[in-house]
C-alpha cells in the first residue's frame, strides 16, 4: 500500500503512471537496486525518461522505433529499460 496519497486512476501510458507518482512523492523510492545506496526516487526516474526522450529525438528515434541496449543488471540496465519503454 502506497499511503495516504495512494491513487486509483486508469493509465493510458507508462509515461503517465511515472509522471503522476513522481508528482505525487517525488523523494519516494521507486526501486532499491543492487548496487550498494542506489535508490531510485520517483523524480529521479522522471528525469531521466525525459532526458533519455530528448536523446532520442535529437537521434530521430520515434516512438515503436527498435532500441537496442546490452548493460549488465542493475541500476544502469533498469533505468534505460523503464527510460525507453516511457518514451513508446
Amino acid at each position: 500500500m502506497i499511503g495516504a496519497t495512494e491513487v486509483h486512476v486508469p493509465f493510458a501510458t507508462f509515461r503517465e503512471v511515472i509522471a503522476t507518482h513522481a508528482a505525487l512523492r517525488p523523494q519516494a523510492p521507486f526501486v532499491l537496486a543492487p548496487e550498494p545506496n542506489a535508490i531510485l526516487t520517483w523524480d529521479a526516474l522522471q528525469r531521466g525518461v525525459d532526458a533519455f526522450a530528448a536523446v532520442m529525438e535529437r537521434h530521430r528515434v520515434a516512438p515503436g522505433d527498435i532500441v537496442g541496449f546490452m548493460l549488465p543488471n542493475g541500476l544502469s540496465a533498469l533505468t534505460t529499460f523503464l527510460w525507453a519503454m516511457a518514451g513508446g
